[in-house]
């Protein structure tokens, strides 16, 4: 039980510093702040429990976490937190078929046809917000009117290229 509640603790005292900040003013850098409470958190409450902090918040009451009791815990911290940062990362993007089902809700019942739905779906909806979210991440650059690939982005392309290897998916792109 300690595994849960201290974990699930541990996310959402992450999440309650990512919405308190967001609510605030939303950093340019979003991903990187977002990584870095993700990261930080854990770190500096582990070092506060160990030195003493938590002693009056949880009274008379002595906890002692054995190191597997610590990993377990970072482990299901790590778990909530990948599956949050993969859906909150996905969220500010237009899904085509988010968008699609999105304009077909607000078309009621009248519905839309196909040549409708092209007029919606353009490159200023769905191509250049992604270019310009990979040149500000710097995974790829503008050089001489051609897009070209940076080495953050070639590191960034290695690593799904090796799960799509271990899961035997095929290469879709280019």
């Amino acid at each position: 039980m300690i595994i849960l509640v201290s974990g699930l603790s541990l996310f959402l005292i992450s999440f309650a510093i990512h919405l308190i900040l967001w609510r605030i003013k939303q950093p340019t850098n979003s991903v990187r702040v977002i990584i870095v409470i993700f990261i930080c958190i854990p770190i500096l409450c582990l070092t506060f429990f160990n030195l003493g902090y938590f002693d009056n918040l949880l009274n008379s009451y002595s906890i002692v976490l054995s190191l597997a009791e610590i990993l377990h815990i970072h482990l299901f911290y790590i778990t909530l937190s990948a599956i949050y940062l993969l859906v909150y990362l996905g969220l500010p993007e237009d899904s085509p078929s988010l968008f699609i089902i999105i304009s077909l809700s607000n078309s009621l019942k009248n519905g839309l046809s196909i040549d409708e739905l092209n007029e919606l779906i353009t490159d200023d909806i769905f191509l250049l917000p992604r270019v310009n979210f990979l040149i500000d991440e710097k995974l790829i650059s503008l050089s001489n009117g051609k897009y070209i690939l940076n080495p953050k982005g070639k590191t960034f392309l290695k690593t799904f290229l090796i799960i799509q290897k271990i899961y035997n998916l095929q290469n879709k792109a280019g």
